[in-house]
């Protein structure tokens, strides 16, 4: 969840370098428009002072060519006006002081850049920096007490660097139908973050995920350019445009672990998104251009020469008319298609699913380990195509999500003339009440009004969710691809969660899950899974 900071405009913006911003817009939209409805082979119309570009053969090699073009488009307009504005601004300054006898005031702007569905788990931006430098005075970074982390600006604003820590500890206690509880402590997030904007125009955000043994992943590594409110790019690696609840950040979820259907979906993964807001935020969009990863999967690097392409849309009818009780509402969906093609004896493109337990619940053939003296590990190997269907109302103390995810893979075990398609469904519904006097929202989740204060006698904001979800295999995938007698057919969820938000930083839940299974065991249904966790969110 993220908040854009209000900037304070000084100069020259890479939407406004003194010309009409259509001027910027309409050539930038013909080569976007020309470099993805020409893969093959084809020519850039350009100005006539232009010397005509010619974009690669190769469709893979289009994000790149989009990066580059896209990146020193806004860098190069900005580094071009740079003189030319401190010029003009050293020149209003003199004849103001020349008037006056005093410099003359930094020229601000507080409008607050709107932020969409699709950011708000990634940049949950510091507060304004404000400055109270002259036009003429050099930039200078400066501190800030942030509402997230540290920060740093520039005196005019348009330069921001935050760093901050996201975190959860929990623990886990399982209780089986027979035999005594078993518990275990875990750490089950350490990521830190840094964020911030170049320019005034263009936001970033890198993100590791610390594992064990002092191990490092990068998550998310991404640079989002600002061309229009109703267009901007995002290039990198970055979550999908999935799934609604996977683009949640995980410190504003409901209850202590996502959902199937977020698992079903796309994780993270390398490439471009083209998204924006249109009629005021009424409808967002986001298309997307990616590697392509097996669900619930961190994509790296591209295994096979395949491409997923990703759309969604969500519509915020009311979105303008705050006090209307649908303001908060909103109907959306998503669909992704793309080709996977695994290599022999390697499961790259093999998912496995998992329980709210973190137990494996199904996995292809091979996907763990490799059943010996059976059919040998299943590789994709065809079409992967998905689904989503989504939606929330957030009214008052009350909050209802739904979501339904459909995702289907063609497969193949080599060596046999063994090929299928199966379809893994999972939907979930989750409806949450406040205690206290305070509202929730998508995009930020619980902030309380009055946030933890013993002196005061406050004590934060108390929510209760309650969420049922189901998750269920092809029966096309038994026992050929799967084997009966480990990995489930269906799985029913009951989940039941109290969380206390101290403040809008800190958050501890106490979450009861109940998972009962169909098939998964030898002869019959794996037991049922019993659990309680208590979690501890801190977001620096």
């Amino acid at each position: 969840m993220q908040r854009i900071i209000p900037f304070h405009f000084t100069g020259m913006t890479a939407i406004d370098h003194g010309m009409p911003s259509n001027a910027v817009a309409r050539p930038l939209v013909r080569t976007l428009l020309c470099s993805f409805s020409m893969p093959a082979f084809a020519s850039r119309r350009t100005p006539r002072s232009a010397v005509p570009v010619r974009v690669a053969r190769r469709p893979a090699l289009m994000p790149g060519v989009l990066c580059i073009a896209l990146w020193a488009w806004p860098l190069a307009a900005v580094e071009a006006q740079e003189a030319a504005t401190s010029a003009m601004s050293q020149g209003a300054a003199a004849a103001d002081t020349q008037t006056t006898g005093a410099p003359a005031p930094s020229a601000v702007s507080d409008a607050v850049v709107p932020a969409t569905e699709v950011q708000a788990h990634d940049m949950q931006a510091a507060a304004p920096v404000s400055s109270a430098a002259t036009p003429n005075a050099a930039p200078v970074a400066s501190p800030s007490a942030a509402s997230d982390g540290l920060a740093l600006a520039s005196a005019d604003g348009r330069h921001t660097v935050r760093v901050a820590l996201w975190t959860q500890a929990l623990a886990r206690v399982a209780f089986p139908e027979e035999g005594e509880p078993v518990s275990n402590f875990s750490l089950r997030r350490v990521r830190p973050r840094l964020d911030g904007t170049l320019f005034g125009a263009v936001d970033y955000l890198f993100m590791m995920e610390a594992g064990g043994e002092g191990k490092f992943a990068l998550f998310d590594a991404w640079a989002d350019v600002r061309f229009l409110p109703e267009l901007r790019l995002r290039v990198g690696k970055q979550k999908q445009p999935f799934s609604l609840e996977r683009l949640q950040g995980f410190p504003v979820i409901p209850l202590a672990e996502r959902s199937f259907g977020a698992m079903v979906g796309p994780n993270r993964d390398l490439g471009v998104t083209l998204w924006g807001e249109l009629f005021g935020g009424v409808l967002q969009y986001q298309l997307g251009l990616f590697n392509g990863v097996p669900d619930g999967r961190n994509g790296d690097d591209d295994s096979d020469d395949g491409k997923d392409v990703v759309g969604r849309v969500l519509l915020r009818p009311f979105v303008g008319v705050p006090e209307s009780p649908l303001a908060g509402f909103a109907i959306g969906g998503a669909a992704s298609y793309g080709r996977a093609h695994g290599a022999d004896g390697a499961a790259t493109q093999t998912p496995t699913y998992t329980t709210p337990g973190r137990a494996t619940m199904f996995a292809y053939r091979g996907a763990t380990t490799t059943d010996a003296g059976r059919l040998p590990a299943v590789v994709a190997d065809g079409a992967r195509r998905r689904l989503e269907l989504d939606g929330y109302w957030y009214v008052g103390r009350f909050s209802l999500f739904a979501e339904l995810v459909e995702t289907s893979n063609t497969w193949r075990v080599p060596g046999t003339d063994t090929t299928r398609a199966v379809s893994v469904t999972a939907w979930s519904a989750m409806a949450a009440w406040l205690f206290t006097d305070d509202t929730s929202s998508y995009e930020r989740g619980v902030e309380p009004r009055r946030p933890f204060d013993l002196d005061a006698g406050h004590w934060g904001a108390f929510e209760l969710a309650a969420r049922v979800q189901r998750f269920h295999v092809g029966a096309g995938a038994f026992p050929a691809l799967a084997d009966p007698a480990v990995s489930v057919a269906d799985a029913l969820n009951l989940g039941l969660c109290l969380s206390w938000s101290l403040n809008r930083h800190l958050r501890v839940q106490l979450d009861g899950e109940r998972a009962t299974f169909r098939g998964g065991a030898q002869g019959g249904d794996r037991t049922p899974e019993n659990l309680a966790i208590l979690q501890l969110t801190l977001r620096t």
